[in-house]
């Protein structure tokens, strides 16, 4: 599970992780495999549905057929501070 911390580079990481999971597993359905991907990410099935969100929401990935993530190419950088989704998280921590 994520840990339950104020520094903000801890939870980067976790983001990060899961960016680099969704990149490397764009052929993987998540609305079927959530469980299966939670775990093996070791976070909540919350907080896998949080990151997606965020990331959606930031615009660096989009969820096409049903749910298969899809990373959005050369999507300019953003702060994860952008996400209203990402600060309500932030603020639940």
């Amino acid at each position: 599970t994520m840990p339950q911390v104020t520094d903000n580079n801890t939870h980067k990481k976790f983001f990060a992780d899961v960016y680099k999971f969704i990149y490397a597993n764009q052929d993987l359905n998540f609305a079927q495999n959530l469980d299966k991907i939670a775990k093996q990410l070791q976070i909540t099935k919350t907080d896998l549905n949080i990151m997606v969100q965020v990331f959606i929401e930031l615009g660096f990935v989009h969820v096409v057929d049903g749910g298969f993530v899809k990373v959005v190419p050369n999507a300019p950088q953003k702060a994860l501070t952008m996400s209203t989704t990402y600060l309500k998280f932030l603020a639940n921590r």
